[in-house]
């Protein structure tokens, strides 16, 4: 699936991942060039079980995600899902 999509959306998953960066590492692979990574995350949300609950970002993890995956952030909004703080990105890869 190397380069074969130009969006993939990763939204409220990454928190239920036992290597959240390798994963994100592979969705910025199965982009084009040009393409658009859609990510959002919980940062202010409770524990719970099912399904498996693994991590909790801070507000600019998703910074330090486009430094080290070399892409851009063409937008980002401090949202609210569940009524629970989050945080949504959209990421360009040149």
């Amino acid at each position: 699936l190397t380069a074969s999509y130009d969006f993939v959306w990763f939204a409220f998953v990454i928190e239920h991942i036992y290597d959240p960066y390798g994963a994100l590492v592979n969705c910025v692979r199965m982009l084009r060039s040009q393409g658009r990574l859609l990510l959002c995350y919980p940062t202010a949300y409770p524990y719970h079980a099912d399904p498996i609950d693994l991590y909790r970002f801070m507000p600019g993890y998703g910074e330090k995600i486009a430094e080290r995956l070399n892409l851009s952030i063409l937008a980002k909004e401090e949202i609210e899902a569940q009524g629970k703080a989050a945080e949504l990105l959209l990421y360009h890869k040149p």
